[in-house]
């Protein structure tokens, strides 16, 4: 029995009508998971515009993180992440509750539930955000809706959709942070 091999066809591929463009904006929506979804495009920000975007962004959390910690009960919070067994069991008689912003990095320390940084990255035009609770997010900026949005493994998310549905369960009380997008 013989076996022939044949290899196959070259694919054509055909050439697109018109050239792609770095430049073109990119639309996205995530309508599977987000019924009446606005449609998010990257905005392509001048450096002063980027810049004085996300200072303002970083200056308006570090001021609310500040009176949020500031007007929380933080034993109860502490009881309550012990109760539920969250964060480190070492039995630390003290865990950090503080906000620190210093040359375009934020570190939002919550003590048993972990800590947040948000930080700019020019080069992108982004701001990033390690979170504890959903791991790392890069937030392009939408000037038509205001907003900083992330677009990872199919889910769509603004900046302040996550701060204030992650805060708010930290926090046990709804959370409503104030990005303050304009310059």
């Amino acid at each position: 029995m013989s076996t022939s091999l044949s290899s196959p066809l070259p694919r054509r591929v055909k050439p697109s009508p018109r050239p792609l463009s770095l430049d073109a904006p990119r639309c996205f929506s995530n309508s599977a998971n987000r019924r009446n979804a606005p449609n998010y495009t990257i905005s392509n920000l001048d450096e002063r515009t980027y810049h004085a975007l996300s200072n303002g962004v970083l200056d308006s959390l570090t001021e609310h993180f500040e009176a949020l910690i500031e007007e929380s009960d933080i034993d109860a919070l502490e009881q309550r992440a012990a109760r539920d067994k969250l964060g480190p069991q070492r039995g630390a008689p003290t865990t950090e509750w503080d906000v620190e912003c210093a040359t375009g990095v934020m570190n939002l320390r919550l003590g048993p539930y972990g800590t947040y940084v948000i930080n700019k990255q020019p080069p992108n035009k982004q701001i990033w955000l390690s979170s504890p609770t959903s791991g790392p997010k890069r937030f392009d900026y939408d000037e038509s809706h205001r907003a900083w949005f992330s677009l990872k493994e199919g889910q769509l998310v603004t900046l302040k959709e996550l701060l204030d549905s992650e805060l708010s369960r930290v926090f046990d009380t709804a959370v409503d942070v104030d990005l303050d997008p304009h310059p």
